[in-house]
């Protein structure tokens, strides 16, 4: 939402953080729109400021772009999403909606860090690549979060929920990125890989949540027999 402003144009007067926020929010998407190349004036106009507004918040360009990718790197949206799933819904609800949050996150960090060169293997742009170098998440309030919403479920797990959220996080990672080469799995392969592993028939025939015919494929199955992308 574009800041209201005065009866003289200028930008009503905020106090400088949420000033700083506001530009940040402006300039996010522009900056995924247009990477490196996006100028403060788009920036501005986003926001609804005049282009100095920007600079009386900001030293420069680039230390917008940094506060950019420290937002999107910030686990806070994330942790309070997995803190909303409701730890008495089913396994697979649960496991679905941890699995699509963790993947939105994980998309538009890669956009960003694509975006502003500061992924690795990228050429590192010295203007931007520190602030993703020294902003790494502590990871432990996702993984708690999402343990709060395991919790539920604690006896049907076969490690402590700390230790499955740390699994949801790094199969979720390795099949989100198609690091293989391969487009990604689909959210619902994810969490049938998470269930019940790479066999057919679940391990204990008593556990009424694991019985499937042994026969069936999931739908998504095809993914084994895709072409890599090129």
């Amino acid at each position: 939402m574009t800041p209201p402003s005065s009866a003289t144009g200028r930008a009503a007067p905020l106090p400088p953080e949420e000033r700083r926020a506001a530009i940040v929010a402006a300039a996010t998407p522009l900056v995924l729109q247009h990477g490196m190349a996006v100028t403060t004036r788009q920036i501005a106009q986003a926001a609804g400021i005049a282009e100095g507004t920007i600079f009386r918040a900001f030293s420069d360009k680039e230390s917008v772009l940094a506060a950019v990718v420290a937002d999107v790197l910030d686990p806070t949206p994330l942790v309070a999403g997995l803190r909303g799933i409701d730890p008495d819904a089913t396994l697979d609800e649960i496991l679905t909606a941890a699995v699509d949050l963790l993947r939105a996150r994980l998309g538009r960090m890669r956009q960003i860090l694509l975006m502003t060169h500061a992924l690795p293997g990228q050429p590192p742009d010295p203007r931007t690549a520190g602030s993703a170098k020294h902003c790494r998440p502590d990871p432990r309030p996702v993984n708690e979060a999402m343990a709060f919403a395991l919790s539920g479920h604690a006896d049907r797990l076969r490690w402590d929920a700390g230790q499955v959220s740390r699994m949801v996080r790094l199969v979720t990672m390795a099949t989100t990125a198609g690091l293989d080469g391969f487009d990604p799995l689909p959210t619902a392969t994810v969490v049938d890989l998470l269930l019940h592993g790479i066999t057919t028939a679940p391990a204990d025939p008593q556990d009424p949540t694991a019985q499937r015919d042994p026969a069936a494929r999931p739908e998504t199955d095809d993914f084994a027999t895709a072409a890599p992308r090129s």
